[in-house]
């Protein structure tokens, strides 16, 4: 809302471009409180008050809104939550960080309609969320899901999960992400980042989760030390327990499958992706490339990596980059 790019610009050059500009809705469509810029207002309320005003210039045309709460005062969050969601009738894009969750938060993001909504990233961090409401988004299609220390109970009852075409989890539980799965029959592109200490499960047998439509799969795993035994066999099992005949693209970390190719390419087979194009496997233990290709025969692309990072063209998963 601040800076060169802003439209408030035009209407400093003179009255004519400021009329212009003035009564122009399209220019004022994207809300983006919280974010640092040197010339913009040093105060969460001057740039509330700012919000306000490009919310009444838009008109009633879709808005793309972001809520960066790291940078907005602990006082000024719920206003800021609520002067948005006071126009969720009128999102279509739109990433809320709530770093502060609590169920009159959750409350307000998630207890309405959304009929334009058509993508969603939100962040919950330090705080268990007890509520939950269904939210009404019925063009939803991309729902990226950031949690830090936080039950994920509350995302689990509150998006439409059959609908969407691109979620993220990040940070989620292995309980958790079979519930999504199992649900997520229209997805083509999903990332699942995992926590090693919530992928520590004794018993785990995930049902047969049919993606007849996923094409993009990555699978990470969070954590800082070794990954145990129990953590890589029950990665195998998720994996193993997937249906997907679609896919043309997994990345897959080979540590979190045993440290052996043979082991990723039982884990393939299972997944009945026949038309696997593009195989990258990270965190290699001997990235021996003739050893996969000899394994993959019939995959054009295998790269293997000693690190974690996969390629732009894997698709953006964060709405502030999109």
């Amino acid at each position: 809302m601040f800076g060169d790019s802003s439209p408030t610009k035009l209407g400093q050059i003179c009255s004519s471009w400021r009329r212009i500009a003035h009564s122009t809705p399209h220019l004022w469509r994207t809300i983006n409180l919280g974010s640092k810029v040197a010339d913009g207002p040093s105060g969460a309320a001057a740039q509330l008050e700012v919000a306000r005003l490009w919310i009444r210039r838009s008109g009633a045309l879709a808005l793309s809104v972001a809520l960066q709460e790291r940078n907005i005062s602990f006082g000024d969050r719920d206003a800021a939550l609520m002067l948005l969601c006071d126009a969720r009738d009128r999102w279509e894009h739109a990433y809320i960080d709530l770093s502060w969750p609590d169920n009159s938060a959750s409350r307000r993001l998630f207890h309405g309609d959304a009929p334009l909504l058509v993508q969603l990233h939100v962040v919950f961090e330090d705080g268990p969320i007890s509520e939950s409401h269904s939210l009404q988004a019925p063009r939803l299609r991309t729902a990226l899901c950031t949690l830090r220390h936080t039950s994920s109970a509350v995302l689990l009852a509150s998006m439409p999960w059959s609908q969407l075409t691109k979620i993220l989890l990040d940070r989620v539980s292995l309980v958790a992400a079979v519930t999504v799965l199992a649900q997520a029959g229209a997805v083509v592109s999903c990332r699942l980042c995992l926590p090693d200490e919530l992928a520590e499960l004794e018993n785990f047998r995930p049902p047969v989760l049919n993606l007849p439509n996923l094409t993009t799969f990555i699978l990470e795993i969070s954590t800082d030390v070794e990954i145990s035994e129990e953590v890589a066999t029950n990665v195998t099992l998720l994996l193993k327990a997937m249906r997907t005949p679609a896919l043309t693209r997994l990345h897959v970390e080979e540590d979190a499958l045993g440290e052996e190719p043979a082991l990723v390419r039982a884990a393939v087979d299972a997944m009945e992706c026949r038309g696997l194009e593009h195989l990258r496997v990270a965190y290699t233990h001997r990235p021996d490339h003739e050893v996969y290709a000899e394994r993959f025969p019939q995959v054009a692309t295998i790269s293997l990596d000693i690190a974690g990072e996969f390629p732009d063209d894997w698709g953006q998963w964060s709405m502030l980059m999109l």
